[in-house]
């Protein structure tokens, strides 16, 4: 796990093909099918971010990738919404209630993650799939979970992510230097 304190209060936890907490299953709903020309490696990728902000400041979010040659990406979610489990660890703020799962509106940033990058052709080839979030009662929103999806997609292309590699995605996506 790369656990980065930035400026201001920022936290952020990224995990590599580790997967510190348990996945509850459900059925997958595809998103996006779309070709591609880019090819990554198998990984699974887990992302928890918070910013010290009004209302707009923690998400966590999963995605494990399985690469293919079939030159087409294909972005799915297998997320239970209807877990009522408690994360304890989180990083949002301790008044702040944080649920595993996702809500049907925090969805819709994911999605308008997955289309930008299809957009930009920057997907690779495989199956991605949003297989694990939690969400604070106060603090998340959809722009929380669209953000830490385009961070995810955007380590999901490099093969040799280190702390450095991932640090720098991590405040390009930020605007931070």
């Amino acid at each position: 796990m790369f656990k980065y304190s930035l400026k201001n209060g920022l936290e952020a936890n990224i995990w590599i093909n580790e997967v510190p907490m348990v996945i509850q299953s459900c059925k997958s709903e595809i998103l996006v099918e779309e070709s591609t020309e880019l090819y990554a490696n198998t990984k699974k990728l887990i992302m928890e971010l918070f910013i010290p902000r009004d209302h707009n400041n923690y998400a966590l979010l999963g995605i494990d990738f399985v690469a293919t040659n079939e030159k087409k990406v294909i972005a799915k979610i297998n997320i239970n919404n209807q877990n009522q489990t408690k994360y304890k660890d989180a990083i949002a703020l301790s008044i702040d209630t944080v649920t595993y799962g996702i809500i049907d509106e925090y969805k819709e940033g994911i999605i308008n993650s997955i289309h930008k990058h299809v957009k930009s052709q920057t997907l690779p080839s495989g199956i991605i799939t949003y297989n694990i979030s939690a969400y604070a009662e106060i603090g998340s929103s959809q722009k929380m979970f669209e953000l830490v999806s385009d961070i995810l997609l955007s380590l999901l292309i490099h093969d040799n992510i280190d702390e450095h590699k991932a640090l720098q995605i991590l405040k390009g996506s930020l605007n931070i230097r």
